[in-house]
Formats: structure tokens, sequence, C-alpha cells
């Protein structure tokens, strides 16, 4: 096993690299898992590999914040397993936190098992590509938001009112789910965060702050 100093290569098995150091008095990687078809996934320190029976390796990906596909890093990763339905936990011994990352064939931010069937997310397409309803957000984007991606009334926005004593109000309809952070900023580049993370309660959710100044906010949303 070569030593790779970022992300370490993926590709087929006898090319792939993994981290060789000596950590913890073992060297990794070291934790094993498996699933119903026959692949293995391994803990390969701040990542989880993939080894598939067709003997290519790869490196998991899950859903990040812009609903894009993007290999999590974690502070440190360890034991792991796979349920029945694909789902991939690891424990990370450094952020004192276990994960779950479903399977994303086609790297569009949707879990497999959030595809087909009733829903308008199609198995093997990229929903990054499609607007459905045509309100120009995608079907992906739609996804992460938790709108529907075939209704254009159907949107997240934020509504800001202005009180008295330049107190201000922002609030935002959540749904279940999802995390939510909100930030403010006085020039669009420089942004505080006015909450930490807020987990959906499926109702209207809102912030209060007090500013004299023009103000900008943002909100971010994470797949719980």
């Amino acid at each position: 096993m070569a030593r790779s100093e970022s992300l370490t290569p993926d590709g087929p098995r006898l090319l792939a690299q993994f981290d060789s150091n000596f950590y913890i008095n073992s060297f990794i990687p070291r934790y094993l898992g498996g699933d119903n078809l026959g692949n293995l996934f391994v803990s390969d320190r701040n990542w989880i590999r993939k080894i598939g029976t067709n003997g290519i390796v790869s490196t998991l990906a899950a859903v990040s914040r812009l609903g894009t596909s993007a290999p999590p890093p974690f502070g440190f990763a360890m034991g792991v397993c796979v349920d029945n339905a694909g789902n991939v936990y690891a424990s990370d011994i450094l952020n004192h936190t276990v994960r779950r990352m479903s399977p994303d064939t086609d790297f569009d931010g949707i879990p497999d098992t959030e595809e087909g069937g009733m829903t308008p997310f199609v198995p093997g397409r990229d929903d990054g590509l499609i607007d459905s309803d045509g309100d120009g957000m995608s079907n992906a984007a739609e996804y992460i938001a938790g709108t529907d991606p075939t209704d254009k009334n159907s949107v997240l926005h934020l509504q800001v009112s202005l009180g008295e004593s330049n107190h201000v109000t922002i609030s935002w309809t959540s749904v279940l789910g999802r995390t939510y952070r909100l930030q403010s900023s006085n020039d669009l580049e420089n942004w505080t965060g006015l909450t930490t993370g807020l987990p959906g309660t499926g109702e209207t959710m809102s912030t209060d702050e007090f500013t004299s100044n023009a103000r900008f906010y943002r909100l971010s949303m994470d797949l719980q």
C-alpha cells in the first residue's frame, strides 16, 4: 500500500492507494465492513473507501450543503458497517460521532433509497441537471431544500420583517430531516453565523437580531 499526501487515488485494486501510516498502535486501514452484494468498505483514516466486486476502489460520497456530492473527510474513521439498505455507518473518534453515508450511484446528491418509485427523482439520472417545474432550481437542489420539484410554487425563501428599534425577524418554512444554519453579512463577502445547526420541525422557524446597518441573509441546509 502506497502513501498519498492528500486524498488517496481511486481506481483498479492493484493501482489504488491507501494510507499506510502507523496510527494508534496499528497500521491502517484495518476496519472492514461488507454489504449484501459483496462490496467491501474500509476505514482509511479520514475517508471511507469502497472496494467493489469488480475490484475498483472508490471513495464514498455524501451530500454536501450545496446539494452536490463530495467525499466527506472524517476526523479519524474507525469502525464501519453496512445495513440491508446499503447505508454505510462509520464512527469518527475525533468528532465523537457516527456518520451515515447513503449510496448515491448517479452522484446527484440524492441517496439511491430516495429515488424511483413514486418520487420525482430518477435513479441513474443526474437530477442536478433537471428542473421539472421550471422554477430555476434543479430537482436535486429542491431535494436538499425539501421542496416539491414538480410544483413551481413550492419554494424555500426567507421572510425578513423589520420591527421597532432595529429589531429584525428572519423566518422560513422548515422541513423534517434537514438542519438549518442562518448567516448574515454587511458586504456579501464576510458572513457571520446567527445560528448553530437547527433541526427542521416541519413548521415555520425564525431568528431575531438587532442591527442598525443594511444586512444580507442566507440560509444553508444539511441532510440530517
